[in-house]
């Protein structure tokens, strides 16, 4: 009954038209009671730009197509709904709920999303350039194809979330929390990440190159194959990491931990390794250094083995 009723509702709506909301909202509502003579809330290819829904409930709605733009929709609940191209540039979201809603092609541009919340939502294609996400939960999301580039999201939730070639290049992330992530061929070119959390996370050829990390966590991730090429990663925990084959040239490790550590192949040419502790004769002859590598008694490279070079000098 809820499709066809709410077929019916859209195709009683005049062309240009614009719809009745609290009407729809109303009915909707009802829906989601089981009322009888309840409509699921369905629009498509309306605009509604600058309309204004403050904790309105569209649990489980359909949206298709949807120009919402500079609207004020604080508070309002997508939870279970559906989302395709919808446009929310400039909106204000804080504190909406996206709980488990699968959205594609929607855009957030320069959305305020602080405190939203989408908890196992499922994002593809989707635009949050320049979004302000302070705070936001996105534990166990999906992410795929989506641009997080210049996004401002310090203190954000990924954990458990999935990740499949994302951008968050020039992204503000400091202290995020990606604890138990996933992450594939993502990019987090010349992001701020100071202070951030990627614990136990699995990295599979990510770029961060010209990255600011220090003071992240790294504790028992999977780096493999990852770039940090000329990276700030002064004071990082990357005890019990794996770095096979990673390629961190020119990167700043100064006072990094690498206790336990694997790093079969890692490129250090060029990179700053002076007071890290944790490094060992078999993990730096494993590595590849050269002159110009600071080795962590700061001397030069290339390493030798039993130079004692991975060895910091005592204060």
């Amino acid at each position: 009954m809820s499709r066809a009723h709410s077929a019916s509702l859209k195709q009683g709506q005049e062309a240009g038209e614009a719809p009745d909301l609290k009407r729809i909202l109303l009915a909707h509502r009802d829906w989601l009671e089981g009322v009888e003579n309840g409509v699921r809330a369905e629009l498509k290819g309306i605009t509604l730009t600058g309309t204004s829904l403050r904790r309105a409930d569209l649990t489980r709605a359909l949206l298709h197509f949807i120009t919402w733009l500079k609207a004020d929709l604080t508070g309002i609940e997508f939870g279970g709904a559906e989302l395709e191209q919808v446009d929310f540039r400039r909106c204000l979201l804080s504190g909406a709920g996206f709980m488990e809603a699968e959205l594609a092609r929607v855009r957030f541009d320069n959305a305020s999303l602080r405190d939203a919340n989408f908890t196992e939502a499922v994002l593809k294609e989707c635009s949050l350039r320049a979004a302000e996400m302070e705070e936001v939960r996105f534990t166990e999301a999906r992410f795929e194809e989506c641009d997080l580039s210049t996004a401002s999201a310090p203190h954000a939730a990924f954990h458990q979330a999935r990740f499949f070639d994302c951008a968050f290049s020039q992204a503000n992330l400091e202290g995020a929390q990606f604890y138990h992530a996933k992450l594939n061929y993502c990019r987090f070119i010349g992001a701020t990440a100071a202070g951030a959390n990627f614990g136990s996370a699995r990295l599979q050829a990510c770029d961060f190159s010209r990255a600011a990390l220090s003071g992240a966590k790294f504790q028992s991730a999977e780096l493999n194959h990852t770039v940090f090429h000329r990276a700030d990663l002064r004071g990082c925990d990357f005890r019990g990491v794996s770095l096979n084959g990673a390629d961190m040239c020119r990167a700043d490790f100064r006072d990094a931990r690498f206790h336990d550590a694997r790093m079969n192949a890692t490129d250090l040419r060029g990179a700053n390794l002076e007071g890290a502790l944790g490094l060992t004769v078999q993990s730096l002859a494993r590595a590849r250094t050269d002159p110009s590598t600071i080795l962590p008694n700061g001397s030069r490279g290339p390493y030798l083995r039993y130079s004692g070079a991975e060895r910091p000098r005592r204060a």
